[in-house]
């Protein structure tokens, strides 16, 4: 008994990363609007095409996540959710009710599924006169019309859960605010905060048809963004103070050659708020240190809207998203000032973690990335990928491989095949096994040329 609780336990889990890997190139896309709202406050038809675009923000998600979940990734999948998703829009709408990004993943979910199942049924000779992928394509249509119809209720249901959620809050925007910042750390080790992030990015709370923080901010809702302010000051100067604290705690001789690698991951998560490089340097090597960063993080969270901060970020909270939304947003100096404070504290807690009680951080690549040519750096990323396959047990024992903004996410028939020293010997910044299953590879900013170089040696593109 318990060990078919722990399979299905770790069979969710796995789907969850694929939803969550999944949600990356709708998020993306909500990104591109955030950006179009920015350049629409000084061209008038930019503005009113971004607010086009956000009627379609279920369809964006359907199609993206039913791509991404669907094993064979068939652009037909992408086509098929858009219509089940229209499908379900109009239904809601002759009974006044506007979907949201929920019923979106839903349908992406659903139809990936529908498609899976059907991909690689053979069809009966009366109907060779069209083409399988054209017959699949309407039996995944007029199933999923089926479904739509059977259960669109308790759909409507669940869509309304995000304004549920915010009425229980009731104003008390502070303790919203720290638990999301606290959650969000949390769930980075196990890469499953773009969930949460999409949950209240674009389902917390209702405001003039729209549901979301995001979405409620560009139509005006003053009361959207106090939740996601407080990730700024972690982003833009706790985390670089951690780095340069473990920077600082590095031998002199070993300091000039990480000095180069500091630098650049340190700018890159002061610019994009990707957080990720810095996070592994000591997630996996010291937890406590790990959750006090993690209940730092909510208590600036905490702060912040405490001082009516409000801003949000589109996807990363960086100094990218934060001079787009700065003109929108209130008290946003004070972020700056929170940051100082922040700043002082990092450093002192993690120089003095590494210094004094001797809490062991990874070191960055020791591969030297500075590549003469291309020719070259073409063979390192070919290298690091052959290492990488032949420390997960070979091409074998891989089955499904995706990449996401800073490291890699395999599922492989057999987890004891994998030799975890030698993905950290070969340079990675950390990596994890879920189960018997799941592996997680945290590569840093050049995942996408070793995930392409792994996908075209093992097939898996």
């Amino acid at each position: 008994m318990r060990s078919f609780i722990y399979k299905r336990f770790e069979h969710i889990f796995v789907d969850l990363q694929r939803l969550a890997q999944a949600l990356l190139l709708p998020l993306v896309f909500v990104q591109m609007i955030i950006i179009l709202e920015w350049l629409g406050m000084y061209i008038e038809s930019i503005s009113l095409f971004a607010w086009r675009l956000e009627e379609y923000v279920p369809v964006i998600f359907a199609v993206g996540v039913a791509i991404g979940v669907s094993e064979h990734k068939d652009s037909l999948t992408g086509f098929c959710a858009a219509i089940f998703c229209f499908a379900g829009m109009s239904i809601a709408s002759r009974n006044n009710f506007t979907m949201q990004s929920f019923y979106g993943i839903f349908c992406g979910v659903c139809i990936a599924r529908i498609y899976d199942g059907l991909k690689d049924v053979r069809m009966p000779k009366c109907f060779l006169f069209l083409k399988q992928e054209h017959l699949i394509v309407l039996m995944t249509i007029v199933m999923g019309l089926v479904v739509n119809f059977l259960i669109l209720p308790v759909i409507l249901y669940f869509d309304q859960f995000g304004a549920t959620v915010w009425d229980l809050i009731n104003g008390r925007y502070e303790v919203a605010a720290m638990l999301n910042g606290f959650c969000n750390r949390l769930l980075i080790p196990l890469g499953l905060h773009h969930l949460l992030y999409g949950f209240v990015s674009f389902q917390l709370g209702r405001y003039n048809g729209v549901q979301g923080e995001v979405l409620r901010y560009t139509k005006g809702d003053k009361t959207a963004g106090f939740i996601m302010s407080g990730l700024y000051p972690v982003s833009i100067f706790g985390l670089p103070a951690a780095a340069l604290a473990i920077f600082c705690s590095l031998p002199k001789d070993e300091r000039k050659k990480y000095k180069g690698t500091f630098f650049t991951t340190t700018l890159a998560t002061l610019v994009t708020g990707v957080t990720e490089p810095i996070e592994y340097l000591f997630v996996f090597t010291s937890p406590v240190l790990y959750l006090i960063h993690a209940g730092l993080a909510g208590l600036t969270c905490f702060i912040s809207a405490q001082l009516k901060v409000r801003i949000i970020y589109s996807y990363f909270p960086g100094l990218f998203s934060y001079f787009i939304n700065y003109a929108s947003g209130e008290n946003t100096q004070y972020i700056f000032y929170i940051g100082a404070g922040l700043f002082v504290i990092y450093f002192i807690i993690f120089y003095c973690a590494i210094k004094f009680f001797h809490v062991p951080v990874n070191k960055y690549l020791s591969i030297n990335r500075r590549a003469t040519s291309k020719r070259n750096e073409q063979a390192r990323i070919n290298y690091i990928a052959r290492r990488y396959i032949d420390a997960l047990g070979g091409k074998e024992n891989i089955l499904e491989l995706f990449a996401c903004t800073t490291r890699l996410r395999i599922v492989v028939n057999n987890t004891k095949l994998v030799n975890q020293e030698q993905i950290k010997e070969t340079g990675a910044l950390g990596v994890s096994k879920i189960g018997d299953s799941y592996v997680q590879i945290v590569v840093g900013m050049g995942v996408d040329d070793i995930y392409r170089e792994i996908a075209s040696i093992c097939n898996k593109a």
